[in-house]
């Protein structure tokens, strides 16, 4: 199997998963699932579980194994899925985690590395390798500040990877790892997240899929008409998309920090029960709360 023809179908919008919580602190998977099958019927295709939006740190073990599950449930036949193995799982560990996804229906599955200046990239290299060589599905891998891109090119050798999360910078490291792409001829997807602005930077260069994590679950018809834009070189009306929705909404929710309010926004627009966050330092107070709720009514998101 060409694992890699996976890659053509990462294109446009992507949602990243946050899972809801009940009142009383549980995971609410019938919330979350019910948002994605939301999400699906508004034509969007692609989603993936990351440690950084689907806060793993916040989640045992069993609890990212049975999400992992549901999700796939829902996505299965309808839309792309991308599992994620947690921060500091071993080789073993990810194994059996590929093997479940694989499993539940998931499409590839991104193998992560613990967030710390300390990582051992060698290791990780290793580590990803010893997957790799394992694995019955497309995989993702992960890079972070520091890593360097001779980590990226002896990847891109590696076949049963299609693709890399990008964290280590929304442009100038993205457009880098794009370079690499075009100069290998790699069939691969380089992919950056968190909002629809850098995607109009590194389009040009050859990004083809973007994470959007603030107007797409809860907007879904902005980013993929902001998506479409793109496809056909309307930048200037594209840009006009960000200027009406996410930088307003940048702006307002700056002293919150842009991601915490993400899970309010959810229950305001009705997908979730409860907005309870198990993490007290990325919970927000009732007070704001209501600059939330204000927030997502001039801008247009209600």
């Amino acid at each position: 199997m060409n694992v890699r023809s996976i890659v053509e179908r990462l294109r446009g919008p992507l949602v990243p998963i946050i899972p809801a919580y009940a009142s009383d602190g549980k995971l609410d998977l019938e919330s979350t699932c019910g948002w994605i099958n939301w999400l699906i019927e508004r034509d969007i295709k692609l989603f993936w579980l990351t440690p950084g939006t689907t806060r793993y740190p916040d989640l045992a073990d069993d609890e990212v194994w049975s999400l992992t599950r549901a999700c796939a449930d829902v996505t299965k036949g309808r839309a792309l899925l991308i599992s994620a193995t947690n921060l500091t799982w071993s080789a073993r560990e990810c194994i059996k985690y590929v093997e479940f996804s694989q499993e539940c229906g998931a499409d590839i599955v991104k193998i992560t590395h613990e967030w710390s200046k300390e990582t051992d990239v060698e290791a990780e290299l290793v580590r990803n390798r010893k997957v790799a060589d394992a694995s019955p599905m497309p995989l993702f891998t992960y890079s972070l500040p520091g890593f360097s891109l001779d980590f990226f090119k002896r990847i891109l050798e590696v076949p049963q990877f299609v693709g890399i999360k990008n964290d280590s910078g929304n442009y100038g490291p993205h457009t880098d790892l794009l370079r690499i792409i075009r100069e290998h001829g790699a069939t691969f997807s380089a992919m950056s997240g968190g909002s629809m602005k850098p995607y109009v930077l590194t389009y040009p260069f050859g990004a083809r899929a973007f994470a959007d994590l603030r107007i797409a679950g809860i907007a879904p018809h902005l980013v993929i008409e902001f998506s479409r834009l793109m496809d056909e070189r309307k930048y200037e009306e594209a840009v006009k998309v960000i200027w009406s929705y996410e930088e307003p909404l940048r702006e307002k929710f700056e002293a919150l920090s842009f991601t915490h309010p993400y899970r309010t926004c959810l229950k305001i627009a009705g997908h979730f029960k409860s907005d309870f966050d198990r993490n007290e330092k990325t919970s927000i107070s009732e007070d704001e709360k209501l600059i939330v709720g204000k927030a997502m009514e001039e801008v247009g998101l209600l």
